[in-house]
């Protein structure tokens, strides 16, 4: 842990850098992302950055930046510039939108206008 406040860190090689009032539990997790507050990540081998806002992220090999008010559960998904969102599954690349809920296996949504359920 470094530069951050309010933060719990629970299991092994879990790191959190620039963030505040965040939970973080399991093995090789990164949280990272000056503006970033309010995340609850468990799992393994997960990494979240950027400006990451009142978010929860759980299972195995995710990648997410940049959301807001999101639920991402699964594992090899990638989550970026989102709100308001939910994904639950594998293999998923979500960009760029918000107020979509995506279940399944390796699904993209890239830059929607419109609310999404895939």
């Amino acid at each position: 842990m470094s530069d951050c406040s309010n933060n719990i860190l629970v299991g092994y090689n879990n790191n959190i850098t620039g963030n505040s009032n965040s939970y973080v539990s399991g093995t090789n997790n990164t949280l990272t992302g000056t503006e970033a507050s309010g995340m609850l990540i468990f799992g393994d081998d997960n990494t979240v950055s950027g400006k990451s806002l009142n978010s929860l992220v759980g299972g195995t090999n995710n990648t997410v930046s940049n959301v807001k008010n999101n639920m991402s559960f699964g594992s090899d998904q990638t989550i970026n510039n989102q709100e308001l969102s939910m994904y639950m599954g594998t293999g998923h690349l979500i960009e760029d939108g918000s107020h979509n809920a995506v279940f399944g296996k390796e699904n993209t949504l890239s830059k929607l206008k419109y609310p999404s359920f895939l």
